[in-house]
């Protein structure tokens, strides 16, 4: 680049268009410039600038006249230029003193011209300004041709010489003793590598910031976009630990071997049925430790406490949110045991804790809740719950028990506890054991034992808690055990007398082997003594005051002393009808391998049949004789066409058979349905009708048939009053409503369950809603069953189509709803305006005829299954109209 001296610094300035007056310009820069003889190398910058612009300054010299310039000699001049520029090349530059003069009288005269016609030197610089401008631009490509050039062939010695390394590199592979030396050089490549992808990244970062700053407009998408960033961010982690909790739980080794087969027998996606949304499938609380002084205290002995007080059994409590939990089929199909919390909380209440149970059941929730007051159950033991990780979930049913504040609410808790742990395992037919004591086997166990046995957990609840009052697991499993006892005491079904007759003689002994009792055989109070031997030898003689007969058919003899012996024991006349009586009722048979007497049995006589091809028939009974050997009933039956009457004893009828339990919600069909304290047979009592009970739910907990039909025992609730009695089938429904309905809605979780029908036990599990959030669905059909209203839904998840029921509770019509202020302009004539975001059943108030273009204000936006909607205002032929309008009839 050439320095800006002489003429060089005046035609800049010309170029700079300064305001000063030119000719003031050009005197003080010409003052400025004069070249002193040790300056020389000024001098030769403006003689390569002349030089270089000759092609322009030739022509601006003809074309100057003598008005441009002030004497005569100054024109001379011009003309000596003009020549002297049209022959001047390389060669002649060599004449330095000779180019110093004529850079001089190049100097004066554009110093005169600019004075005279500074409008012609001005264009004289702005020419040379472009070709300057030029030539710089042509520079700078070669410079930057020249660079690449460079950096091409730099790349290329680069690659030839990666290239040499490589092939040194194949040959030295078997010089073992360069093997570190290699192994540096990768690493060093890695390291170069990690360094280029990061100044890559933080250059494409950078550059993404800069542009996000200049799109000011567009910083609310981005935060939007942002937000729902974390929020996949938040579901990915959740996703990540529920897949390290089944994991860890399917890897875990448990020291018992029949546990371990439970493991082994759970999939993965099984496992992930059984956890919650936060991938940790039991209750967040985290066990705190006992109270210091509490534990320094002594306390009497919380069993014997409950026993001297006489505490009654707790109320059970259904809460009202009972059912909303989702429901999950148990890996064996019903509960193998209950698992026993704490809450862990002191300063908490049964009521707070149900609460937060509910507001979070997505990723924890139990069966039930224990205080020292009550018991609140939360959700059906029938379906599993997420309480103790993947796999006691998949097995177990859970309970947690509320911290008390003093000794007493203490006992009264465990208590109510150990009462309701006793009533869920006489409902499914499982004994008390305790898997604590027994490497974790057993229908009871405690969360630490679940984290020690089962794996998937890591709490110990309720240990410490229960050692702060002085207590532990394995009096609370004596407290379970002692309330299981006494349910199935108060279930019991003894005989009863159904029959007394008075004797009042002597009979004798003839089988000493038989045992006093205090009361009749297998009636309530019946406890066995000693044998009769000890006191009446074989052939003695007795005083028998009566004969008694047991509903089970069982005859007994009451003595002289008060005690009770079997008929057997002694004898008088077997033969001897005791009593008689006809009947006429229609009963089932329900031994396959009854022996058919032609009369009342009595010792040595013939059998005349079996009931072998009998069993489950119902035969019409007309006769009941009571003997020395049982009850027996006369009826009549078919043999290969013949109709015969034959004997059986009593025990071998039924009143109905197909006799199970179930745990059904179904619906009353009809108001004038009879009660019946029993399957309908003769004799059952009408226990009222079903008035105000249509289209109700009862629990069906029985099913039994008998020759009118099959029956349903069921329990339910008119106006506070409970109802319990049996209904015939016909009289009970599985559905209530089931329309069809043509809408579009969105999934509200990823955890919902997708069924083969609208719930009812026996539908399918067809999987989870995975990934399916706010996503759109078709809804075509609706049904209300037991369990809750459901929709039939269709959509596509991860390529596959799917169908099926979802829980109403599970779907919405709208998303994204919210307040907003915007300036929006309708854009058609012919939009529709809606009295609510657009779904099926939405008014249509009135098109937007003749208001395109009109600007209105939208205050609520709404996302439904048909788009997005606005909702806004605007005055029609002087009428305000307020309602939502489609987005895209909106700018």
């Amino acid at each position: 680049m050439l320095k800006k001296t002489g003429c060089i610094l005046l035609m800049s300035t010309m170029l700079l268009g300064h305001v000063t007056p030119l000719s003031s310009v050009v005197a003080s820069e010409v003052e400025s410039s004069v070249y002193s003889e040790n300056n020389e190398s000024d001098k030769n910058d403006d003689i390569q600038f002349l030089m270089l612009h000759k092609e322009v300054i030739i022509p601006f010299l003809t074309n100057l006249t003598e008005e441009d310039l002030s004497t005569e000699a100054n024109y001379d001049i011009k003309e000596e230029l003009v020549n002297f520029f049209a022959e001047l090349d390389e060669e002649n530059l060599e004449d330095s003193a000779e180019m110093s003069d004529k850079t001089d009288d190049m100097l004066a005269i554009l110093t005169d011209v600019s004075q005279n016609s500074p409008d012609k030197t001005e264009m004289l610089a702005e020419t040379i300004g472009e070709l300057e401008k030029a030539e710089t631009e042509k520079a700078e490509a070669e410079k930057a041709e020249t660079e690449k050039v460079e950096a091409e062939k730099a790349e290329t010695e680069k690659v030839e010489a990666e290239k040499a390394e490589t092939e040194k590199v194949e040959a030295e592979k078997a010089e073992t003793e360069k093997a570190e030396a290699e192994k540096a050089e990768a690493e060093k490549a890695e390291a170069k590598k990690a360094e280029t992808e990061k100044v890559e990244a933080e250059k494409a970062e950078a550059e993404k910031v800069e542009a996000e700053k200049a799109e000011t407009e567009k910083v609310e998408a981005e935060k939007a976009k942002a937000e729902k960033v974390e929020a996949e961010k938040a579901e990915t982690r959740k996703v990540e630990a529920k897949k390290s909790l089944i994991k860890s739980a399917k890897e875990f080794k448990s020291p018992s071997a029949e546990i371990q087969k439970k493991i082994d027998n759970l999939t993965p996606e099984q496992m992930e049925m059984y956890v919650g949304e936060n991938g940790t499938g039991t209750h967040d609380h985290h066990e705190e430790e006992a109270i210091n002084q509490r534990q320094a205290t002594t306390y009497q002995d919380v069993n014997s406490y409950i026993a001297q007080k006489g505490f009654v059994n707790p109320k059970m409590i259904i809460d009202s949110r009972f059912g909303s939990t989702p429901i999950l089929n148990y890996a064996e199909g019903s509960p193998q045991g209950v698992v026993i919390h704490e809450t862990a909380n002191p300063n908490s209440t049964i009521e707070n804790e149900v609460t937060y149970m509910f507001n979070n059941y997505q990723n924890a929730f139990v069966h039930a809740y224990a205080s020292g007051d009550k018991i609140i159950e939360t959700a059906p033991t029938d379906s599993a719950s997420y309480g103790a990780g993947p796999v006691a979930n998949a097995y177990m049913m859970h309970i947690e028990l509320v911290r008390a504040h003093s000794f007493d609410e203490f006992a009264r808790s465990v208590n109510n506890d150990a009462f309701w742990v006793a009533t869920q395992l006489d409902l499914y037919g499982l004994t008390p054991s305790l898997g604590d004591a027994n490497g974790g086997e057993g229908t009871i166990i405690t969360h630490d034992g679940v984290s020690k046995y089962y794996g998937g957990t890591d709490h110990s609840d309720p240990t410490q808690y229960f050692a702060s009052w002085g207590y532990d697991i394995n009096q609370f499993f004596e407290l379970i055990q002692k309330k299981y006892k006494d349910i199935k005491e108060d279930k019991k079904e003894y005989a009863t007398i159904v029959s007394t007759t008075k004797i009042g003689k002597k009979y004798k002994v003839v089988d000493d082997g038989y045992y006093f009792y205090t009361k009749p055989y297998h009636t309530k109070g019946a406890e066995k003594l000693s044998q009769i031997k000890k006191y009446y030898p074989q052939g003695s003689d007795v005083f028998v005051e009566n004969e008694l007969v047991t509903s089970e058919g069982v005859k007994v003899y009451e003595l002289g002393n008060g005690k009770f012996i079997d008929a057997r024991a002694l004898q008088d006349s077997k033969d001897v009808t005791i009593s008689e009586k006809e009947l006429n009722t229609t009963l089932y048979i329900n031994s396959k391998e009854a022996w058919i007497y032609p009369r009342p049995y009595t010792k040595d006589m013939n059998r005349v049949g079996t009931t072998k091809f009998m069993y489950q028939q119902n035969v019409v009974v007309t006769k009941e004789v009571t003997n020395g050997y049982g009850t027996w009933l006369e009826f009549t039956y078919e043999d290969q066409g013949v109709l015969k009457k034959g004997w059986l004893k009593k025990s071998e009828f039924s009143e109905f058979i197909n006799h199970k339990t179930m745990n059904n919600k179904m619906f009353v069909k009809r108001e004038t349905s009879v009660l019946y304290s029993k399957p309908y047979v003769k004799g059952a009592k009408n226990l009222g009708k079903t008035t105000g009970m249509k289209d109700t739910v009862v629990t069906v907990t029985e099913q039994a048939e008998t020759p009118s039909g099959v029956w349903y025992h069921v329990l339910g609730t008119v106006n506070g009053v409970k109802k319990d009695g049996w209904l015939r089938k016909t009289e009970l429904a599985d559905f209530i409503k089931h329309n069809k309905v043509n809408k579009k809605m969105f999934i509200t979780k990823n955890t919902a369950v997708l069924y083969s029908r609208a719930y009812i036990p026996g539908a399918k599990n067809l999987g989870r809603t995975t990934a399916m959030k706010n996503k759109v669905v078709t809804v075509t059909e609706e049904a209300l069953t037991g369990y809750g209203d459901w929709y039939r839904v269709a959509y596509t998840q991860a390529g596959n189509k799917k169908v099926g029921w979802l829980r109403k509770s599970e779907l919405v019509e709208s998303i994204n709803n919210k307040k907003i202020t915007k300036q929006m302009t309708i854009n058609k004539n012919t939009a529709v305006l809606y009295n609510r975001a657009y779904t099926p059943g939405a008014k249509n108030l009135g098109r937007t005829t003749g208001l395109k273009g009109t600007k209105v204000t939208v205050t609520e936006v709404s996302e439904t299954g048909y788009g997005t909607w606005y909702k806004t205002s605007y005055k029609q032929n002087n009428k305000l109209k307020a309602g939502w309008l489609k987005a895209t009839d909106l700018d």
